[in-house]
């Protein structure tokens, strides 16, 4: 390590460190993370959540009789993570140390890397493994070696074990990397893609059937994405998208909420009346409730394609407009929404996990400054959809590491504004990492073409 790559890194830590000590409480976001302390603590497998993360707190939180010890964690990754930014600025971009050491050292001040250090929610772990995850696909594209591929996928299925949405960009990249490789020999891809794929497909399956086995179903991934689809596309689905036509009426007549209204998608979700626990209370069976779910929504957005695109497009406006933003980021804080902690959960968190007095919310300087950042979220979004202008301000000799950062920020846009069923500012994390690594290229070429034209002499003017 350099003498500045270890400044750069003691920086960061000395800046994670001080803001530990302002703020080290633990925060709940209640229903999530209830279910992943209940993973820890009374091994309760959720169907429609991380199992890996509520097995980390077990293994850290459960065994010290601490959730500070969880936080701790999270900070330290937290920070390695924004120091791989540094490292990928410099080492695989080229872009100027101390501007490298600068953007390492804002993303230690992210706002939503920040908040998701001391929440109780799968963001922060996820964040790092996909920087990892990233991280090792630059290395391969740049120097071809195999162990960074391999490493790769390893980290990627530990990805999706802890957030099913980087599921797209953990298939995505195991396709593209290969090809974007250093090494052109047509072979040698081949045998690396082929790999790639194999460690991949074998890994995810493993994950599969493990999962299976522990909450005593077939294997999978997840069990409940039909109920994330149909709220998100709630605005598109009709009676006829819903394949078996003698529950169509029983379930569209007996709704609640107006499902044209973009506002009501969360409804649609959680609430007694809403479109999926209508589905469910018609199909007790839980895989036949999600297969009909997740086809009935697919059916509704290949019958009117341009139709989910504008639904995306009136979502991403949402993130614009102000009023709607500040409140989505005090739901993301947990200040909002009605839900208590459970008496369950708060034995729990006095007994096992040494809070003395565990509140439902509680104010701290990282969420003041959470929400006091509030302009920051639209401009990611911005960052994300002008990323494919990095390729004007990158030599030819990077191009194949600017495809694969302009992909995966193309990911996290429709991740953010398609399979959502509202602005959340939260799922933004990952992509607040990449923004920062677009910004700190164009930062880059922008002083480049300062000094260039600093270095051009001036042009002479003949005297007649």
């Amino acid at each position: 390590m350099s003498r500045q790559a270890f400044y750069t890194l003691l920086a960061i830590v000395c800046i994670k460190g001080v803001l530990f000590f302002v703020d080290s409480q633990p925060a709940y976001f209640l229903g999530d993370s209830e279910a992943y302390l209940a993973t820890a603590t009374a091994k309760y497998i959720p169907p429609d959540r991380s199992v890996l993360y509520g097995l980390l707190i077990r293994r850290i939180a459960y065994r010290a009789h601490s959730l500070e010890a969880m936080i701790v964690l999270q900070v330290a990754i937290s920070a390695i993570a924004a120091w791989l930014l540094y490292f990928a600025l410099k080492n695989m971009f080229a872009v100027r140390p101390s501007l490298a050491a600068l953007f390492g050292i804002l993303c230690s001040v992210e706002p939503l890397q920040l908040l998701a250090e001391r929440y109780v929610l799968t963001e922060s772990c996820a964040n790092f493994l996909f920087v990892v995850h990233f991280a090792l696909a630059l290395l391969y594209i740049r120097r071809g070696r195999l162990w960074a591929l391999l490493a790769m996928q390893t980290a990627g299925v530990l990805l999706v074990g802890f957030r099913i949405s980087f599921l797209p960009e953990v298939l995505i990249i195991s396709v593209v990397v290969p090809l974007l490789s250093s090494n052109r020999r047509i072979g040698v891809l081949a045998a690396h893609l082929c790999l790639s794929l194999l460690i991949s497909a074998g890994l995810l399956t493993a994950y599969r059937h493990w999962y299976g086995n522990l909450i005593r179903r077939e294997p999978a991934l997840f069990y409940h994405e039909g109920a994330f689809l149909v709220s998100a596309f709630a605005p598109l689905i009709e009676p006829e998208d819903f394949p078996d036509s003698s529950k169509r009426m029983i379930i569209f007549r007996t709704l609640r909420y107006d499902r044209h209204d973009l506002s009501s998608r969360p409804a649609q979700h959680f609430v007694e009346g809403g479109l999926w626990p209508n589905i469910q209370q018609q199909f007790p069976d839980e895989k036949q409730a999600n297969d009909l779910a997740v086809a009935t929504a697919l059916h509704a957005v290949l019958r009117q394609p341009l139709g989910a695109v504008r639904l995306a497009w009136r979502t991403l406006l949402l993130y614009f407009d102000s009023d709607i933003l500040l409140g989505a980021l005090l739901v993301d804080q947990g200040a909002e929404g009605g839900n208590h902690m459970k008496v369950e959960t708060r034995g729990w968190l006095q007994n096992i996990y040494g809070i003395s007095n565990p509140l439902d919310y509680q104010t701290s300087i990282t969420k003041q400054w959470h929400l006091f950042a509030y302009p920051w979220y639209p401009a990611i979004l911005c960052c994300l959809i002008l990323s494919p202008l990095a390729f004007l301000a990158r030599p030819k000799s990077e191009w194949r590491l600017v495809i694969l950062s302009a992909m995966v920020a193309l990911l996290f846009l429709q991740g953010a504004i398609f399979i959502v069923d509202r602005p959340t500012p939260r799922f933004l994390t990952s992509a607040a990492w990449i923004a920062l690594l677009l910004l700190g290229l164009a930062a880059n070429s922008v002083l480049e073409a300062r000094s260039l034209s600093l270095m051009k002499p001036p042009s002479s003017t003949k005297i007649t």
